[in-house]
């Protein structure tokens, strides 16, 4: 009798897990934002698509060697982040509702362009000459 009551519990058990529906699995975008209630999934905010989308170019472009030549990594990596301002600073400007933040937006935007050109005007005026290092990823400084 107690095994046939086991059994039962056991069958009851796997029926009922079964049953349960399983949380949907979110597919495989980049658009698509954590579960709402009831497991939904939606879009993420444009905002949120415009932010990350900035940081993930600013990682990519980040991620290139450095040549050893201080003011070339300066530039090198300078250019990258103020174009990740620019373009999280437009984000702001087409999503955000803050008056102060809108305009603060826009300050960002001028300055850093003016950044990115007179950055780029130097990188022309002094071509870039890579040193050695001893080894991979590594560079002697000037």
């Amino acid at each position: 009798m107690i095994r046939i009551t086991l059994l039962c519990l056991v069958a009851l058990a796997a029926s009922s897990a079964a049953a349960q529906p399983t949380p949907p699995t979110p597919p495989a975008s980049p658009s698509i934002a954590s579960p709402l209630r009831g497991g939904a999934f939606m879009p993420m905010n444009p905002s949120i698509e415009a932010t990350n989308s900035a940081m993930a170019k600013l990682s990519d472009d980040t991620s290139k060697p450095l040549i050893g030549d201080a003011d070339h990594n300066f530039v090198t990596r300078l250019v990258p982040l103020s174009q990740a301002a620019i373009d999280i600073a437009e984000a702001e400007l087409k999503y955000g509702a803050d008056p102060k933040l809108k305009q603060q937006a826009a300050r960002i935007i001028a300055a850093e362009q003016r950044e990115i050109t007179a950055m780029q005007a130097w990188v022309v005026k002094h071509p870039a000459t890579p040193i050695k290092g001893p080894g991979p990823g590594m560079a002697q400084w000037k």
